[in-house]
C-alpha cells in the first residue's frame, strides 16, 4: 500500500504519464529536439507497476483539479489568438513562419 500524500505542494520540475493504468514515465526530459540532442535529462519508465500507475494517476488528477483554468473553452488556442487585438494577431501570424524555421531550437 503506497502512502497517503499529505499536501498537494510538493514535488520537483519533473512530467509524468501514466500509460494503459500500469506503466509510468516520470522524468524531466520534454519530448523535443532540444532535450533529444543538447540537454541533459532523465525519463525512468516503471514498467508493469499498475499500483504505482493507480497512485501517480489519482496524484495527477488532484493535483489538475487543484489548478486555476486559464482558458474558459477546450480550444485554449483559438481563444488565445481572438483575445488580441489585430495588430498583435498580425505580428503573430507573421512570425509563425521564422517560429516554423527556428522550431529545431526549442
Amino acid at each position: 500500500m503506497l502512502p497517503e500524500m499529505v499536501t498537494e505542494n510538493w514535488g520537483v520540475h519533473a512530467k509524468r504519464a501514466v500509460v494503459d493504468g500500469k506503466h509510468l514515465l516520470i522524468g524531466t526530459y520534454n519530448v523535443d529536439p532540444r532535450s533529444a540532442n543538447l540537454n541533459s535529462e532523465l525519463l525512468i519508465i516503471c514498467r508493469n507497476q499498475p499500483e504505482l500507475a493507480i497512485y501517480a494517476r489519482e496524484s495527477i488528477v488532484r493535483r489538475a483539479g487543484a489548478s486555476t483554468k486559464l482558458f474558459t473553452t477546450d480550444d485554449a488556442w483559438d481563444e488565445l489568438i481572438e483575445t488580441r487585438d489585430s495588430t498583435k494577431r498580425l505580428l503573430f501570424y507573421l512570425a509563425l513562419p521564422l517560429a516554423y524555421v527556428f522550431d529545431f531550437l526549442l
